[in-house]
Parts: structure tokens; C-alpha cells; sequence
């Protein structure tokens, strides 16, 4: 395929991206012309013809609607670039080797404990290693030489490189004050009034978990295991729909991690731990807030690909518990389940497609209001009175599989199955819908 050609390509929205307003990238679920440029990839390493084998590469992990990569042919030689968050990786590939590097940061001194931090993180890379240029710029770089330089190297070298260099500049600039950022002009602000939006939205659900959780029933025996999925899926719930990068992205991380570590703590000190951390990020002024909300492109996600059983089973071990809080009439326990199950997937999880826009709508009728603000009208939901409108909201979930019959031919969701009462039947009958779909692929 021409260069020209290629870059006048679009998939149009079979495998679409959110534009990554709302959630985590994923690069997962390819499609069949990409899937094809991988199958070039291989076929030109084997034969030996290496820029040919980096350019089917770069071509592969291409996404139109993100314009992550880019690459130039010259004589003997690719130069190529790719976007990962906030970061720009660069590299440059002829018939003896390829290299790629990643600015992370700029630095004016060296202290010891940065240097020691820079050594550890070394020794826990792969591919990719951390180093100093000339300019005195932290730099991450992967090198290959060509012999060995396979599709599946490159693209895990390249896919480390990025993934860390995106990761580590916000947290070694927040802990080192020597340190300050470079190549970020690719980032797109947010407007002060989506920051503003995004923030106070933030703040309310924190506010309202602090107003309605309260130290008597956080230390709850018998309810321990749902106050975890109230904290847990707010967590989630904020990192998908706030997005926020950086320092709150990070924590969420970790106290993902360390919630479901095996470390011999108790849920009630792990829930402890999780109300406290987020009593802390509520006071974080809104100046600092601010700074992490931006919109960035991406080549390489960085969640699980999990096919749809996957979600079936969380549904199928939380959904009990959920019903039963219906029935004991315990509704804030009852939508903190089906905001976990939701939250938790797309939190850990790359889903095929019509899972994702399902679990987004999802959030479109649990938070309305919040889309609303937003300037995205769906008319799910009645704003004066509340009221789910059941036969917009059905329409809604058949757009959906009308967008995807040609992949999913099977897809075809039981709206029937809804029942939109109020948000905790809405959940129940929703999630089970999602319980009985098909999604199985077309062959190709």
C-alpha cells in the first residue's frame, strides 16, 4: 500500500474510539486491515527485509481516529514517531538496527535519591532502559539490532518505552522539584468550563460518599464486602468519567493494587485505607486538580483484553448480591454493586466493543446530569423529574447493536429485559441483559 494511500485510509466506526474524553485507550481489538499489516510485519522479517517489517509494523499500530503514529522513507532509512499520553516517542530504523527514545523529563541536577530511583526502575525494564543526554534530558530508550528485531520485540520494546515514559513523568516530576516537563505540545486542554465541570462533578460524588458512608458503617461486619465495591466503584467511576492523568491517576492505581493485594490486611483496613486516601484527594486544591485534566492521544493500551465472558462472570458473582439489596430495600448498597461490576471492567479490562458502548451508556443514565454539563444531551433520562425514559434508553442500546451487527452478528440484546422503575432496577435488569448476549465474531 502506497504511503499516500495509506494515510487516506479510515476505518470508518467499525472499531471506534471515544476520542479518549471518557475511559482508558485500548489498542486491542484491531481491525481486520490492521490484523493484516501484522500478518506483513512477520512475513517481512522472516525474509529478512527489516524496513519493510518496521513499516508494516508502524502501519499495524496506526489508529486513524487517535493519528498516533507517523513515519518518513528515505533512502536506507525510516524515521518514525509515535504518541503515548502525554510523551513523544522518536525513532529511526535501517538494515543494522532500530532504535527508539522517549524524553521524560529535564533536568538541572542529579540528585542521588533521583539516580537511585532511575537504577531500580532499570533493572525492572525489559526492553528499555533509562539514560542521560547530552541535553541533559532523562531519556528512555529501546535499542534492536535487526537480526533479532522481530514484530513481537519491536512492538513490546516499543509498547514499554512509551507506556513507562507516559507513566513516570508526572510522578518523578511531582516527587523531584529539579525535574520539569518537555515535548507536550501535542496535549489538548480541556476548556475551564469541562474543568470546572469535571471537578465539581468529582467533588460531588466524594462529597455525597463522605455524606452517606459514615465511620459507623464503614466499620460494618456485615456489610463489609459492599462498602468495598461503594469505594471501589467510585474509584472507578471517577477514572473513567473524570479521566482525570498524573498524581489521581496514579493513585487510583495503587489503591487498586493494593486493595486486592495478598498481604494479610483485613477488608476492614483496606477500606479504611481506601476512604482516607480519598478524604486526602478531595482536599487537593483545584489549581493541582486542574493541571491533570487534558486530553491526549495513544498508541498502546494498557488494560487486560478480555473477551465477553469475562464480564459475564463478575456479573454472574456480583449480580446476587445486588438483587438482594433490592429486595432488603438497602438501594445505596445496591447501585454501589452494579457501579463496581461496571467500573471494575472498564477499569481492568479491554472488552470487545459493544461491551464498552454498553457499560458507557450505562454511565450515560446513571449520570445524566453529569453528561448534561457536559453538553452531551442524550434524553435518557427526564432531568425535571428523574424519570428513566425506558423507550429512549431502548433505543439507545439497538443503535448499538445496529453499529456492530456486521462484526457481531449475534448481537442482538433483549431490551425487554429492561425494567427502568428507577437507577437500581435499571441496573439489575441491565446487567442482565448484558448477562445473556452473544458476542460472538463473524468469521472472516
Amino acid at each position: 500500500m502506497a504511503l499516500f494511500e495509506f494515510l487516506s485510509w479510515r476505518r470508518e466506526d467499525a472499531f471506534p474510539r471515544a476520542g479518549n474524553r471518557f475511559g482508558r485507550y485500548t489498542d486491542a481489538w484491531k481491525s481486520p486491515e490492521q490484523q493484516a499489516h501484522w500478518a506483513q510485519a512477520l512475513d517481512a522479517w522472516q525474509q529478512g527485509h527489516t524496513l519493510d517489517c518496521v513499516t508494516a509494523l508502524l502501519a499495524y499500530l496506526y489508529d486513524a481516529q487517535q493519528k498516533n503514529v507517523w513515519w518518513t522513507c528515505h533512502d536506507g532509512y525510516i524515521e518514525f514517531g509515535l504518541l503515548q499520553g502525554s510523551k513523544v516517542v522518536h525513532g529511526r530504523a535501517d538494515e543494522r538496527c532500530i532504535r527508539a527514545e522517549c524524553k521524560v523529563a529535564h533536568t538541572t541536577a542529579l540528585p542521588l535519591d533521583l539516580l537511585q530511583r532511575l537504577t531500580e526502575m532499570n533493572y525492572s525494564l525489559h526492553f528499555s532502559k533509562y539514560a542521560l543526554d547530552d541535553a541533559r534530558d532523562i531519556v528512555m530508550v529501546t535499542f534492536s539490532h535487526a537480526l533479532d528485531a522481530s514484530p513481537y520485540k519491536l512492538y513490546y520494546g516499543l509498547r514499554e518505552l512509551a507506556t513507562h515514559a507516559d507513566k513516570q513523568d508526572d510522578l518523578l516530576l511531582e516527587e523531584f522539584p529539579s525535574l520539569s516537563p518537555v515535548e507536550m505540545t501535542h496535549i489538548l486542554p480541556l476548556s475551564e468550563e469541562e474543568c470546572s465541570q469535571r471537578y465539581r462533578f468529582f467533588h460531588q460524588q466524594l462529597q455525597q460518599l463522605f455524606h452517606e458512608l459514615d465511620s459507623e458503617l464503614l466499620l460494618s461486619k456485615p456489610d463489609a464486602a459492599a462498602v468495598s465495591c461503594w469505594l471501589l466503584g467510585l474509584i472507578y467511576k471517577l477514572d473513567y468519567l473524570v479521566k482525570p492523568e498524573g498524581y489521581t491517576m496514579e493513585l487510583f492505581e495503587r489503591l487498586h493494587r493494593n486493595f486486592f493485594a495478598n498481604d494479610g490486611r483485613s477488608v476492614y483496613d483496606k477500606n479504611g485505607e481506601l476512604y482516607h486516601q480519598l478524604q486526602r484527594l478531595f482536599e487537593r486544591s483545584r489549581e493541582d486538580f486542574f493541571r491533570e485534566l487534558y486530553l491526549v492521544p495513544a498508541t498502546f493500551g494498557i488494560t487486560e483484553v478480555a473477551p465477553h465472558d469475562r464480564l459475564c462472570n463478575l456479573i454472574d458473582s456480583e449480580l446476587p448480591r445486588l438483587e438482594w439489596y433490592i429486595e432488603h430495600r438497602h438501594m445505596p448498597f445496591a447501585l454501589a454493586i452494579a457501579d463496581y461490576i461496571v467500573g471494575y471492567s472498564l477499569f481492568n479490562y479491554a472488552l470487545p466493543p459493544p461491551d464498552l458502548a454498553l457499560l458507557h451508556l450505562y454511565y450515560c443514565v446513571r449520570h445524566y446530569s453529569y453528561f448534561e454539563a457536559l453538553g452531551m444531551e442524550h434524553g435518557l433520562v427526564d432531568r425535571d423529574t428523574g424519570r428513566l425514559r425506558e423507550s429512549a434508553i431502548r433505543r439507545a442500546i439497538l443503535a448499538v447493536a445496529k453499529k456492530y451487527v456486521e462484526i457481531y452478528p449475534r448481537f442482538k440484546p433483549s431490551v425487554q429485559m429492561l425494567d427502568c422503575t428507577n437507577q437500581q432496577t435499571f441496573a439489575q435488569s441491565f446487567l442482565q441483559m448484558i448477562r445473556h448476549l452473544d458476542l460472538t465474531q463473524k468469521d472472516v
